[in-house]
């Protein structure tokens, strides 16, 4: 946030008035909210995938979900979709570079190795960089920066199955919160 240069210490009520009206800001109260929502599964992986060139959006997505059922494939099997699979969600960003990148968190990997699912996404395509997989530490953490564009008009991409594992994340404020849109709303107080 720009700070003008002529405040001085003793205008620090000013500087605090200006940080509590950034944050009430309704894309940031729609980043908080979407940020707290997803924090409650349960992640393991914090995935982000970059490419060579510049790709539409939507074919960067179908490089997604193919690297995804591949993933699913391989540790549920070939109906692995019967099974419930990997869940995730993930967000696109722009690099300065101008090209997209995702960012992703999943669960349901079980003891998948990282490494070699890096390998499988920069094999999967010409157009694919590289991989980047984490062990989550810190739910909130990842969370929040997974929906850090979505202040920025961005958006959020959940998988089907997400809904699966829904049931089991009642709020007592909210009640069961399945749908994640009608859960954002009611977490961002609509």
């Amino acid at each position: 946030m720009f700070y003008p240069l002529y405040l001085e210490e003793s205008d620090t009520d000013l500087i605090y008035e200006m940080r509590r009206r950034q944050a009430e800001h309704e894309p940031y109260l729609r980043q908080k909210a979407y940020g707290d929502f997803i924090a409650r599964w349960p992640w393991e992986w914090f995935v982000t995938f970059t490419f060579t060139e510049d790709v539409h959006r939507e074919r960067a997505f179908k490089l997604y979900l193919l690297w995804a059922s591949k993933l699913n494939r391989d540790i549920y099997g070939a109906r692995w979709y019967k099974r419930g699979g990997c869940h995730w969600v993930f967000s696109f960003e722009r690099q300065k570079s101008g090209r997209w990148h995702i960012h992703a968190l999943m669960a349901g990997v079980k003891d998948s190795r990282r490494l070699t699912w890096m390998d499988k996404w920069v094999a999967l395509d010409r157009v694919a960089g590289w991989a980047r997989i984490e062990p989550v530490q810190n739910q909130i953490a990842v969370s929040k920066y997974v929906t850090k564009y979505v202040s920025k008009d961005g958006r959020l991409e959940f998988s089907k199955n997400l809904r699966d594992i829904t049931r089991d994340l009642a709020s007592p404020e909210f009640g069961s919160l399945t749908n994640p849109c009608t859960a954002v709303a009611k977490l961002a107080g609509k």
